[in-house]
């Protein structure tokens, strides 16, 4: 019954509004998912289309936290 409860209480977005809340671009998050960096997104079947969980987003906002000060210093080229 608590794992019924947990699962209802989640809450999914589409991969452009968890792009948006993540600071980068819907195929940023594709790319994110094809290197293992992240899980596979949830999808609808019979759509095909991403929705990620609310939770992952802001593990997702935090792995992007963790890159940009590697990035900034890295040489250009």
């Amino acid at each position: 019954m608590m794992a019924a409860t947990v699962e209802a209480t989640r809450r999914y977005v589409s991969i452009g509004v968890a792009a948006g809340m993540a600071g980068c671009s819907p195929q940023a998050l594709r790319d994110m998912e094809k290197r293992g960096e992240i899980p596979p997104a949830a999808r609808v079947e019979g759509l095909g289309r991403r929705f990620y969980d609310i939770a992952e987003v802001e593990r997702i906002r935090g792995i992007r936290r963790e890159r940009a000060p590697r990035l900034a210093h890295s040489p250009p080229g």
